[in-house]
């Protein structure tokens, strides 16, 4: 898995996009765990107009 997103997982092309989640104020979003996902284009140009981002992984 590691070899073929290192070769092909930049490559857009080769992904098919299957949902699109409009950026909004406050909003969590969450994945399960075996989907790929991406930002998308960059949001915002300076700390204060950016997208923040925090990470958690929840177990049983």
């Amino acid at each position: 898995m590691k070899e073929f997103l290192e070769v092909d997982g930049i490559d857009e092309s080769l992904w098919e996009k299957t949902l699109a989640i409009p950026y909004k104020y406050n909003r969590l979003v969450l994945f399960r765990p075996w989907m790929f996902h991406s930002p998308g284009v960059n949001f915002g140009d300076t700390l204060e107009s950016s997208r923040k981002v925090q990470t958690l992984f929840l177990g049983p």
